[in-house]
């Protein structure tokens, strides 16, 4: 019989891993290698300077914001214990970098996209 621990550990595990599902849905169309400058342009537009592609795009870029703030709140949620969660030591390791360099990515496509000053 499992402790209330460990069923919060699997709910945990089992919402992280279906946000970072959700997340990587939303984040396919982005054109490879997926480097910062990639998403920006995907989200925002490849030249932040034309306004009309920036205003087209904030759909996405909503869904994109939104997306990564279910990820990280799921993320957070058991960050402090992802290897009791079933997480091995490369798969935490490659998750809290990947968890870093969105919250970065977010930054700056909202940068990009003028709705947060630096």
């Amino acid at each position: 019989m499992t402790g209330l621990g460990d069923d919060r550990l699997v709910a945990g595990r089992r919402a992280l891993e279906q946000t970072r599902e959700d997340f990587w849905a939303v984040c396919a169309p982005v054109n490879p290698p997926k480097l910062a400058r990639d998403y920006v342009d995907y989200f925002c537009a490849r030249n932040a300077a034309n306004v009309d592609t920036v205003k087209k795009n904030q759909p996405r870029r909503l869904q994109f914001y939104d997306a990564v703030d279910t990820y990280l709140r799921a993320y957070s949620a058991i960050a402090n214990e992802l290897e009791p969660a079933g997480y091995a030591p490369r798969e935490v390791a490659s998750i809290e970098k990947e968890v870093r360099f969105f919250e970065d990515v977010v930054r700056d496509v909202k940068l990009a996209a003028g709705e947060q000053t630096d």
